[in-house]
């Protein structure tokens, strides 16, 4: 082809500083479109098999699925302006576009649901005496993701050009995305460490796979989302001026969402596993907290040298199956004169 049939235009861009701008939006657009997919997959494999869940938990999966198509669209509205329509308006390559600065604004609601999901998993697990100090920890670090995330959307939307974008590199980007990797981490520590300190005490037959596969899950998850982050924020400090790693918000709040979603899809294997009475209508977590504050009252049973009996009782749930829950209880004590208490049957009812 002759240099005469190219066309003579004037680009802002070299072709090297277009690969590394538009060609990482494309490249993360493209990956976020499968992990969507799967996303719509979890979402309707949830609504079919746990279809009386709380509602509460129902309207959130909905609304993060909303959030998350809204931000696929957005993904490819940003491909489009920039790679179509960018063609015959070069200039417009280091414009800015509201479909990607409206796309970081989505990821802000996504991690904050997903997390204030997990952090509550986290205050059900956690002893009576560290949830204070779990709900002051976690909260810290959420609300410090939302400061960070809603400064960084609006000094994107007040700076508008991309070249400028760097600028908002330290004082926001790297402590929201470093933020996001230490609630993450401490989440996954957190769980585990009180899902192994539980299935060394249980009570419960079993239980012990099920804590085991709890925990397994609760670092899946910390590794899927945390080194994507990781790699982020590497790659942000690298090079500011680089929107390879602000392209990758693109894929981090699908992540965030499938973790959740198959997180609450686990729960009928967890029954297969799990011992007597775990219930699939409940969240994984909600059910293992059940067991361990089981396994709480029987050592604090046990620790106040009363005789104790362990009783397994079946209660017929809205789904028409029967649980077994255990209920400890300690026996009356006696004294030379009898009794000092009475129970009777009704008592136990």
């Amino acid at each position: 082809m002759s240099a005469s049939l190219l066309p003579d235009r004037i680009t802002p861009l070299t072709q090297a500083e277009f690969s590394e701008t538009h060609g990482g939006t494309l490249v993360c657009c493209m990956v976020s479109l499968p992990i969507f997919g799967i996303s719509l997959l979890q979402a309707y494999i949830y609504y079919l098999n746990y279809p009386r869940d709380n509602k509460w938990l129902k309207t959130m999966v909905a609304l993060l699925l909303f959030f998350e198509s809204t931000l696929t669209w957005m993904g490819c509205q940003s491909v489009y302006h920039y790679l179509i329509l960018g063609y015959s308006n070069p200039l417009s390559l280091i414009d800015g576009d509201w479909s990607v600065y409206v796309a970081n604004a989505l990821g802000i609601p996504i991690c904050f649901l997903i997390q204030i999901y997990f952090s509550r998993m986290v205050y059900l697990l956690a002893k009576k005496k560290w949830k204070v100090t779990a709900v002051i920890i976690f909260g810290v670090l959420i609300i410090g993701q939302i400061v960070f995330g809603i400064y960084a959307v609006v000094k994107f939307f007040v700076l508008w050009e991309l070249p400028k974008l760097k600028a908002v590199v330290y004082p926001a980007l790297v402590p929201l995305y470093s933020t996001r990797v230490v609630s993450d981490t401490l989440t996954a520590v957190a769980l585990c460490i009180v899902l192994y300190d539980a299935s060394t005490h249980s009570v419960f037959k079993g239980s012990s796979n099920l804590f085991k596969t709890l925990m397994i899950y609760a670092m899946n998850r910390f590794i899927l989302t945390t080194v994507v982050v990781v790699i982020q924020t590497c790659v942000l400090i690298a090079k500011p001026g680089s929107l390879w790693a602000m392209a990758m918000d693109a894929i981090t709040p699908h992540l965030y969402v499938n973790s959740l979603l198959a997180t609450l899809n686990a729960r009928k294997k967890l029954r297969e596993i799990g011992p007597p009475g775990y219930n699939n209508q409940e969240s994984m977590f909600a059910s293992a907290s059940r067991y361990i504050g089981s396994t709480q009252a029987a050592d604090r049973t046990e620790s106040s040298g009363k005789p104790s009996v362990n009783l397994f009782l079946g209660k017929r749930g809205n789904d028409g199956g029967v649980r077994i829950d255990q209920e400890t209880f300690t026996m009356p004590e006696i004294s030379d004169d009898g009794l000092t208490n009475k129970v009777s049957v009704s008592d136990l009812a």
